[in-house]
């Protein structure tokens, strides 16, 4: 079993202004994440199911809501629904070849770069690979090399990386509304 905060904490880079709290990281329970993917509708197991498991419910600022919507406090069931459905009608939004978002049962994990690089889980499928997405000039859409584990190592690594000069101080309460799971 992979121990994501662990590998996560590991990847960040020394001397960032992030702050994480690693007494507050907790997961969903079983049957927690089981009733996510009943209301979600996607096939939650692998590294996806232990994800959830050991840090879903609170990242710990191992991971943001400005960028992960499961933990932005603007997220709910709704507009996880929305979104699905906006991908499949809204070509100049995001253009998956063909790759049905329903049908595939994709879960938007996080974004980059502005939203210029758009990182989903292929529920779907039995291996929950990582699909990424370029919003670029070659608006390339590709199955990540990177599992699961890898593409949050990077993510960590690059985003702890890029607050390493800057001390910006996080309001307590902004905090809390930027680490804490919103699937429920």
């Amino acid at each position: 079993m992979i121990d994501f905060i662990k590998e996560l904490a590991d990847s960040r880079h020394e001397g960032t202004y992030l702050p994480f709290y690693p007494e507050r990281v907790k997961g969903y329970s079983e049957a927690e994440v089981d009733l996510i993917a009943s209301w979600y509708n996607l096939n939650i197991y692998g590294q996806f199911r232990q994800f959830l498991l050991q840090m879903g419910r609170c990242s710990g600022g191992l991971l943001w809501g400005d960028n992960f919507p499961m933990y932005d406090s603007r997220y709910n069931l709704e507009r996880f629904k929305c979104g699905q459905q906006y991908l499949m009608e809204d070509e100049d939004y995001l253009y998956l070849d063909g790759i049905d978002a329903v049908e595939n049962k994709l879960f938007f994990l996080f974004h980059q770069n502005e939203q210029m690089r758009r990182f989903y889980v292929v529920t779907a499928h039995q291996d929950n690979y990582i699909l990424a997405y370029y919003n670029d000039s070659t608006r390339l859409v590709e199955r990540s090399p990177l599992d699961l584990l890898g593409v949050l190592k990077d993510y960590v690594f690059y985003e702890t990386k890029s607050c390493r000069f800057s001390d910006v101080g996080f309001p307590e309460a902004l905090v809390d509304e930027c680490i804490t799971g919103r699937l429920l």
